[in-house]
């Protein structure tokens, strides 16, 4: 093909001639101005101009042009360098978050970084070599505030970018949920209890390390309530105050009631927990694993999730899934050899044994403790779990008729400890279920699983570490077991606030 001047060229001279054509003037183009009797004939109608070159060489260039990448018209400005020596305060303001990166929305006139150049709507891309893609606004200022002496940026303008995130308020984007109870806030702060989950929209609120602005997220994973809750550091304190006192109280009941002693000089452990003191694990708080807040992302587990019942008629439950559909449901359990050689279960369970049987396809179907599904969530087994709840004894006395002798259970004793689990350890339900007497219940908890087992859930952003493959759990009926497979938990580090105008 020719090049595009040429192609032009040959139209115009089509075009021209296809006009002398149709004026019906067949010799040349141009015109001597007089008749053949030599007398100026004005009844020819004036020849147009020859072209000029800039008649098709503009709308060539506009050819050209239309044709270049989208990415050649919006070159990106080159990253610039700029170091200076820190004076007290770095002498900047921030803005931005880890969802749309760090930017210099001001910077105090007379600073070492005004004299280098660093202008509003730069974007930072390195501090002292340290990336700051999907560093929170939070965690850049208390970084530049812990630099000493010289401070080394990489920048890049980004006007248009930086004016977009001003206009439509964006920075910071991530989900926490919380574990730790905050019910006596301070003033203009949230209250919140273990297991809310929360969109982080901003973690310098008013400029101030110390407060997270955030939405709730309700029932239907929707956005809620805004406002305002301790961050990160804050929490940490909060959060570890709370563990000492939940320890110190524990530690009082075992020295009252001789709770998981071991025996003197021979260190035998002892048979069995006292039924008295069963209560103590059963309802209990549990001193968690989880930081104060857990970074969490909405997702499917990609795996079939163990399912845990709570409630009066959670042991009927169990055994009607595993009968009815041994090809879904299978519980795990381990047997304990007597000392007349036979076995007996004891209903504890072993992580791995659970892990055996999701890989299986098939739902785990558990007997665990509240404090056991704390775990299952540390473990990163996120089970469904459902309370089969009553409002009154009757309801249970009826659905529990006909049972044998050796499943006869107080129907008062087990509305009072369906109640004790619902004010304590609500956060780790996936679902209630009510029941009204009749049938109509196995067939809802049917479906509750399959729709649960369906929908994505808040599960955590960061991998869970292998050794917690040996971890026994305890089951929610008084056991003859070895109360010292409970494992120990540990300490937080917690790190003081810090305030800034400028940093």
């Amino acid at each position: 093909m020719g090049c595009p001047d040429c192609l032009m060229l040959c139209f115009i001279r089509y075009f021209f001639l296809a006009n002398n054509l149709h004026n019906g003037d067949l010799g040349p183009t141009y015109n001597h101005g007089r008749s053949r009797s030599g007398a100026e004939d004005h009844s020819e109608p004036p020849r147009p101009p020859p072209p000029r070159p800039e008649d098709y060489y503009s709308t060539t260039r506009q050819f050209y042009e239309d044709t270049l990448p989208q990415k050649s018209k919006h070159l990106k400005p080159d990253p610039r360098f700029i170091t200076f020596q820190k004076e007290g305060s770095v002498g900047i303001r921030l803005t931005g978050g880890n969802e749309v990166g760090i930017f210099v929305t001001a910077v105090q006139p007379g600073s070492p970084a005004f004299t280098q150049g660093l202008q509003p709507g730069d974007k930072i891309l390195k501090v002292n070599d340290m990336d700051m893609k999907g560093v929170t606004r939070e965690e850049a200022v208390l970084f530049l505030l812990s630099l000493q002496d010289q401070i080394h940026l990489i920048v890049q303008h980004r006007r248009d970018q930086y004016e977009q995130i001003m206009n439509n308020q964006r920075g910071d984007s991530f989900h926490i949920k919380t574990h730790f109870d905050y019910e006596q806030p301070n003033k203009g702060e949230m209250s919140f209890c273990k297991g809310d989950v929360f969109h982080v929209m901003d973690t310098l609120h008013n400029g101030v390390v110390g407060s997270w602005q955030v939405f709730r997220i309700g029932r239907n994973n929707q956005e809620v309530q805004k406002g305002i809750i301790p961050n990160k550091a804050r929490a940490e304190e909060l959060a570890t105050a709370q563990f000492n006192a939940t320890k110190k109280e524990m530690n009082a009941s075992e020295s009252k009631g001789g709770f998981f002693r071991r025996r003197k000089h021979n260190h035998r452990r002892s048979k069995s927990l006292s039924k008295e003191n069963w209560d103590d694990v059963v309802f209990g708080d549990s001193i968690s694993k989880f930081p104060a807040y857990e970074k969490v992302v909405l997702s499917h587990t990609g795996f079939v999730r163990p399912v845990v019942l709570f409630g009066p008629i959670s042991d009927i439950a169990r055994e009607k899934l595993t009968k009815d559909f041994p090809d879904k449901f299978l519980s795990p359990q381990l047997e304990n050899n007597t000392t007349d050689g036979s076995k007996k279960i004891s209903g504890i369970i072993r992580l791995s044994a659970i892990r055996d049987i999701m890989d299986r396809g098939k739902h785990a179907l558990l007997d665990v403790t509240p404090n056991a599904v704390d775990r299952l969530n540390y473990a990163q087994f996120y089970p469904i779990v459902i309370m089969l709840r009553a409002d009154n004894k009757q309801v249970i006395k009826e659905l529990r008729t006909g049972l044998p002798k050796t499943a006869h259970k107080s129907s008062k004793k087990l509305l009072e400890q369906c109640q004790k689990l619902e004010k304590v350890w609500s956060h780790v339900f996936t679902s209630s279920l009510t029941l009204n007497g009749g049938d109509a219940w196995y067939r809802k908890l049917r479906e509750l699983i399959d729709k649960h087992q369906s929908s994505p859930t808040w599960v955590s952003e960061t991998k869970t570490v292998d050794f917690l493959s040996d971890l026994y759990l305890l089951p929610m009926s008084y056991p003859f077991c070895d109360p010292y497979v409970i494992s120990s938990d540990t300490d937080y580090a917690r790190k003081p606030n810090d305030f800034f105008g400028y940093i």
